[in-house]
């Protein structure tokens, strides 16, 4: 095989291997995203009235968490900043510790979260909110694995 021919076909595929590329970023962005309201919503059968509400829960919950985040961010550049220094470790120790606490407030910002949306719902729904506690760590993964 010559030279030009070698190079002609390397062309092709790198051309097709775009192409593919482009299609499946196309593909992809084309699919719904992955919505944990919809299918609590759906999963619990809210109504119109408590779907309002639990729609203030969400805007509130999402209000609280980024304020943790702006929290938590300020408490990891202080403790990145320490390297800086040598013999830190105490102060080092300190920011841990404050991390662990806004990490636990964050955990119970999550938990008081459920316990509102758990009182919206009827007694019906309360059985299919307890049947719904087994998957909420299914549709929060930020990996998103499957089941």
């Amino acid at each position: 095989m010559n030279k030009t021919k070698f190079l002609m076909i390397a062309v092709v595929l790198l051309f097709v291997t775009n192409l593919a590329l482009i299609f499946l970023t196309f593909v992809h962005k084309g699919l719904p995203p992955h919505e944990p309201k919809k299918a609590i919503i759906e999963k619990l059968g809210l109504d119109a009235t408590q779907q309002e509400k639990y729609m203030e829960l969400i805007k509130d919950h999402q209000r609280q968490l980024k304020t943790f985040d702006k929290k938590m961010l300020a408490e990891k550049a202080a403790l990145f900043n320490s390297l800086k220094f040598d013999n830190q470790k105490e102060l080092q120790d300190s920011i841990l510790n404050t991390l662990a606490l806004t990490q636990k407030e964050i955990e119970q910002t999550h938990l008081n979260h459920f316990i509102a949306l758990k009182l919206l719902c009827n007694k019906n729904q309360k059985e299919n909110f307890n049947l719904l506690t087994d998957e909420l760590i299914h549709l929060f993964n930020p990996k998103r694995e499957p089941k």
